[in-house]
């Protein structure tokens, strides 16, 4: 074949494939948009949209308006709406295609349930124009809805029934359910008490070496619980309401004028005063200067801790972001003392021809650095009482040049009260739990069972004594 025939096939080729993609392809999908606009039944942008009002699926009409970026109810109760509900309504008649146009019978409407019966949905736009909208009964067949237009004198339509979903909201959903709207990073302070009695007071550190951080000032002055306090403020700041009692009866009918917790979180501008009570099955929450009373989750008043201890720092060693490279395992008591560098991802001593059990070391620098105490021990307790003079086991944490991060000490375990344990971080004496002995060692004795490859005269000797089953020739 020439260059000629060669140039003419790749022109049909060219011109074939152009005629596929602009007339069949790309003339279909202009075809079923056409299509699909002969069916909209409105044109309606939701930014243009100032105001709704429909009627709820509890039977009673809802209105709601703009409020700035939201929305807020004005009837039949006046509160913030629910935006999703709100954009749920609005994204259902952007898209309000019909399914069958039917021309209007000179006779009553009611047989398609566009009577007295019919729901209708207003939409007041920026402009000022407004568009009102019918919802009738469901059709014999189909799953479809009749829908009529007030602008539309001459036909009826059908919709699918889902669609018309958004449109009939309970008044429930259309309420916003978020009780308290705070940035929890902007708490300055905060106050827990539990059947009228302080829990603790806690402020946030503003300068110093530890800004953000927490610090108890009642009914002790200690470090608090950073994590404690965030996860709570947190929580009550996503708390949302399973229900709304408008107008409240006696406080006694929920167990408010006896709270069984009093939360007050205070903030550059405002102090917000929270009560919590069950009564009965029912959990409640009321916020000082609002008239209502919220319906709760129980587990939001269960999680609101309501022992001291709780707000306490309860971390014993603070390790966080240190990349641990050596570790020193000492025993006071019997005087031995083993060195550990990670080499890659092996554990190599540095000072004996100690040859580990895989991961162990990494089992111990990772429950140490997790580890939480069971107890804070007030006072001055004796060491040696508690067996930290000498401790039964030190541990240092260190990076590749020896520089140390931290140590920890483990003493003498008691029963049902767990482990002493002292740390670098501060002059406290902990309690942790005693299952962190099967973690970090509490002599040399475990040490060796815990850790510590047998050697290989001990694996022969023990091959040697291991009895050999008789051959019963099967």
């Amino acid at each position: 074949m020439n260059l000629r025939g060669t140039l003419g096939l790749l022109l049909v080729a060219v011109g074939l494939g152009a005629y596929v993609w602009f007339v069949e392809i790309r003339g279909e999908q202009e075809r079923q948009a056409a299509e699909k606009a002969e069916k909209r039944l409105l044109e309606i942008s939701a930014d243009t949209v100032q105001s709704l009002e429909l009627v709820t699926s509890d039977g009673g009409p809802a209105r709601a308006v703009r409020d700035g970026d939201g929305w807020r109810l004005e009837t039949p109760v006046a509160y913030p709406a629910n935006p999703a509900s709100i954009d749920g309504a609005l994204a259902a008649l952007a898209e309000f295609d019909f399914a069958a146009r039917i021309e209007r019978p000179d006779e009553s409407l009611e047989a398609f349930g566009l009577g007295e019966k019919a729901q209708p949905v207003v939409l007041k736009l920026s402009d000022g124009n407004s568009i009102r909208i019918s919802l009738g009964g469901k059709t014999p067949v189909g799953g479809m809805r009749y829908v009529a237009l007030e602008r539309e004198s001459e036909f009826i339509y059908t919709v699918p029934e889902q669609v018309t979903g958004p449109l009939t909201p309970t008044l429930f959903s259309l309420r916003d359910k978020r009780i308290l709207d705070f940035d929890s990073d902007a708490v300055t302070a905060m106050r827990v008490s539990a059947n009228g009695s302080l829990v603790a007071a806690a402020e946030r550190v503003l300068e110093g070496e530890t800004p953000g951080s927490w610090h108890l000032s009642a009914p002790i002055e200690d470090r608090a619980s950073m994590s404690q306090i965030t996860r709570l403020l947190v929580d009550l700041s996503l708390a949302s309401a399973t229900g709304f009692v408008d107008e409240p009866e006696s406080e006694s009918s929920y167990g408010l004028d006896r709270p069984d917790i009093e939360v007050d979180i205070v903030e550059p501008e405002r102090t917000r005063h929270l009560e919590l009570a069950k009564s009965g099955d029912e959990t409640y929450m009321r916020v000082a200067g609002r008239p209502l009373v919220f319906r709760i989750p129980q587990s939001l008043l269960q999680n609101i801790p309501v022992d001291l201890f709780s707000f306490r720092d309860h971390q014993v060693l603070e390790l966080a972001e240190k990349e641990i490279r050596q570790v020193q395992i000492e025993f006071p008591r019997e005087q031995k003392s083993f060195r550990f560098e990670r080499v890659k991802n092996d554990w190599l001593p540095l000072d004996s021809e100690v040859r580990l059990k895989p991961l162990k070391i990494d089992d111990l620098v990772y429950s140490i650095e997790s580890l939480e105490a069971t107890e804070v021990v007030d006072g001055a307790p004796k060491l040696a009482v508690l067996g930290l003079d000498p401790p039964r086991v030190r541990v240092r944490l260190g990076d590749d040049a020896g520089e140390e991060f931290g140590w920890l000490e483990l003493g003498d375990p008691a029963p049902n009260v767990g482990l002493p344990a002292r740390s670098s971080r501060r002059p406290k004496i902990w309690r942790v739990n005693s299952d962190l002995g099967r973690e970090v060692p509490l002599g040399f004795e475990a040490f060796e069972n815990l850790f510590v490859e047998p050697s290989e005269d001990v694996e022969e000797d023990e091959a040697e004594a291991t009895p050999v089953a008789p051959d019963t020739g099967s």
